[in-house]
């Protein structure tokens, strides 16, 4: 059975998400260029490309850019981190959508997170950890809401849907409503014209492994709960001056 609302894509929802993607991916290219490639700032920003790759499910293009998350969490933070673990997730879940040839990647890393989730129990518990991406989609969508322009609003209200999917799938919900993050994400929400009966309809069908994250997108433009008329043009998409 496929996940809900894959069926309800529509060309403008996606053509908007995909003008999303290729500005993020730029954003990557100055934000590497003025920070560094091995700076953490390129690292957090290359890890939301690759979740917004992994979103469109293009598992071809985000697995590189897992790849050299991993390499850098374990340089920077080292091999028993929760930074590693988080990247570890992450590579394994995107060979997940690529079963059919990267069985044996998916399998060594299976086992690597394992030993590093039951070496962690030993030591001090398990891993209680910020989620990288969301933060970083959260951080985004807020200097769009900073612009004025419509298409800035479009682009921002995307990411923000994006973090509430990414934290919705990787936490359970039960332990989050409350929480920090989901409160934050609540905040945004509500800047951009969400009321409650719409956040709660979004929470409830923004995980990952149950609802299409696109899909959802379309089918909140068609229940007019944010539209998606404007589209994300070069000239309003806001640039990151505060990646850190």
């Amino acid at each position: 059975m496929g996940r809900l609302y894959k069926h309800r894509k529509t060309e403008k929802g996606t053509r908007a998400y995909e003008q999303v993607l290729a500005h993020e991916k730029e954003e990557l290219s100055r934000v590497q260029h003025e920070y560094g490639e091995d700076s953490l700032e390129a690292a957090n920003h290359e890890m939301m490309v690759a979740a917004l790759h992994y979103f469109m499910e293009a598992y071809d293009e985000a697995e590189p850019l897992w790849l050299r998350t991993l390499e850098f969490t374990k340089s920077r933070f080292g091999q028993s981190s929760a930074e590693t673990f988080n990247a570890l997730v992450c590579l394994m879940n995107n060979y997940v959508g690529q079963i059919d040839k990267r069985l044996d990647e998916l399998l060594d890393t299976m086992e690597e997170v394992n030993m590093l989730q039951e070496k962690k129990q030993q030591d001090d518990g398990p891993f209680l950890t910020a989620e990288p991406i969301t933060e970083s989609l959260y951080r985004r969508s807020k200097e769009c809401l900073s612009s004025e322009s419509d298409a800035a609003l479009t682009a921002g209200f995307i990411l923000a849907l994006m973090a509430v999917s990414w934290f919705v799938t990787c936490f359970p919900l039960a332990k989050i409503v409350e929480g920090t993050m989901m409160m934050q994400l609540r905040e945004l929400m509500e800047s951009y014209g969400v009321d409650r009966g719409a956040w709660e309809f979004m929470v409830h069908r923004s995980d990952q492994n149950e609802t299409d994250p696109i899909g959802l997108l379309c089918v909140l433009d068609e229940m007019e709960i944010f539209l998606l008329d404007a589209l994300v043009s070069d000239h309003e998409y806001p640039v990151n001056n505060s990646v850190a």
